[in-house]
């Protein structure tokens, strides 16, 4: 069982948009880009607003100012450095969801998230990556309580 729909990181812009403007955490076996939405800057007069960023923001017709309220997006990105057989890498990523998921409740919204699986990732059990994906969201201010 993958992520909730609204919970998954689809297009390659929003990947990129992490990538470029995103912080970097790194443990020994995860690296994690974080992008708090709001951090992303759209000016409040642009006429394309809605329709070139719908996921991205609000516009209230009142105030004129955006506002974001989505959830949490996630995308988990395991390379061929990982492992060259894809059995392998599907385990990683649903390990990796399943561990997201857990921790998803924790998680503040208006976040988009890029988790990165390292080549030693192959070794490390479920508790493993739990801990260590808990720790990059943690220092990356991700988690509710931290920011």
């Amino acid at each position: 069982m993958g992520l909730p729909r609204v919970h998954r990181l689809r297009n390659r812009r929003d990947f990129n948009q992490v990538y470029n403007h995103g912080v970097r955490r790194s443990t020994e076996h995860l690296t994690l880009r974080a992008l708090h939405v709001s951090s992303v800057h759209i000016p409040a007069g642009d006429s394309q607003t809605s329709d070139s960023h719908p996921d991205v923001c609000d516009r209230s017709v009142s105030t004129g100012v955006h506002t974001t309220i989505q959830p949490t997006q996630i995308g988990v990105v395991v390379s061929l450095k990982v492992s060259k057989r894809a059995v392998v890498r599907n385990r990683i990523r649903r390990r990796i969801q399943a561990a997201i998921r857990e921790l998803l409740p924790q998680m503040a919204p208006s976040w988009k998230v890029v988790v990165i699986a390292r080549p030693g990732l192959i070794q490390c059990n479920y508790q493993e990556i739990l801990q260590q994906l808990k720790q990059l969201l943690t220092d990356s201010q991700v988690l509710y309580g931290h920011s």
